[in-house]
């Protein structure tokens, strides 16, 4: 495990002593970057979403990389969920609550429901990813 802190650069020191009993010392640099912005989903589908209205309600949110070289495990911390015509409400956790429910009562067919501000970590670790895109369900019932 490696932590660089805000590092634009690491050297990489190994060490090893062979079956020989001789050791060997190696010393690379590295260029570290940061992670790349995940994707908000919903039931495993990105940007936009065609669903009916009780879909929407007994799904979470999601969030993930589609096209990054490692396998990162994300979990959605919180968002928030705005239906025409009403207040954003704000969620903690992955699942819509009672008060976003409520709103979510009030949207009809051909509405945009649109979820974001999501707040996403890595599955083992406290980092926060820094930006998840916005998913936007049309209702379709």
């Amino acid at each position: 495990m490696l932590r660089p802190g805000n590092a634009e650069n690491a050297m990489i020191n190994v060490s090893a002593k062979l079956s020989s009993g001789n050791s060997v010392n190696s010393s690379s640099p590295f260029r570290v970057k940061d992670i790349p912005p995940a994707q908000g989903s919903f039931r495993g589908q990105y940007d936009a979403v065609k669903l009916p209205k009780a879909a929407l309600a007994n799904s979470p949110v999601g969030a993930g990389m589609q096209d990054f070289m490692f396998d990162l495990k994300l979990q959605v911390t919180g968002f928030k969920v705005k239906v025409p015509g009403e207040f954003a409400v704000e969620v903690k956790g992955s699942a819509l609550d009672a008060a976003a429910k409520k709103a979510l009562s009030k949207a009809s067919r051909g509405d945009n429901i649109r979820i974001f501000d999501i707040k996403a970590t890595v599955v083992g670790s406290t980092y926060e990813l820094k930006k998840v895109t916005d998913v936007i369900i049309e209702i379709t019932n």
